[in-house]
């Protein structure tokens, strides 16, 4: 795949979306598996054309179009990221922060309406679930999620439901 000296230019953007989506999985690991594997998946697809006999290889133009192509998608992915709107935890909000697998013992809640800003923290998912109330949120990697329910005065067990992670659990104690 080298053409006098110098690679041919859609390898060399596949290096370069390759390790974009290599550094990105760091941060957010869905956005960065998508980014390797499209990239992967069209890179086999343009080349698998020109090892049929009857076929030669694809003109300039196509894989120019092909390279402008992934160039938008992740664009168009990068600036629709940007404009949902992030959640933020409020006032009166419980903060719960989840990293490196370990989450509070205890948290601390007044009766009524209840409101849990969850963090997490970890480069992989976890949920916050308290079965007794049927409160059940996944929180995505890296992520925070307002989780709402009512609760009377007592004691509730919170825990992470992802198996595996049966170690992960509170005490939810409500006023």
């Amino acid at each position: 795949m080298v053409l006098a000296r110098f690679p041919i230019p859609p390898l060399a953007v596949y290096v370069v979306l390759v390790a974009g989506g290599l550094a990105l999985r760091r941060r957010k690991p869905t956005a960065g598996l998508l980014v390797v594997g499209i990239s992967t998946l069209l890179i086999f697809a343009m080349n698998a054309v020109g090892l049929i006999d009857n076929l030669g290889p694809l003109p300039r133009t196509l894989w120019a179009v092909a390279v402008v192509t992934v160039a938008l998608a992740l664009a168009g992915s990068s600036v629709a990221r940007l404009t949902v709107d992030a959640v933020t935890a409020q006032p009166g909000d419980v903060d719960l922060t989840i990293a490196r697998t370990a989450i509070p013992p205890q948290i601390t809640a007044t009766a009524g309406d209840v409101t849990v800003f969850v963090s997490n923290a970890d480069p992989y998912s976890h949920t916050f679930t308290i079965d007794e109330l049927g409160v059940d949120q996944t929180v995505v990697a890296g992520q925070e999620a307002r989780v709402g329910f009512s609760a009377q005065p007592g004691e509730y067990r919170y825990r992470c439901a992802i198996p595996g992670h049966e170690f992960m659990e509170g005490t939810l104690l409500v006023k």
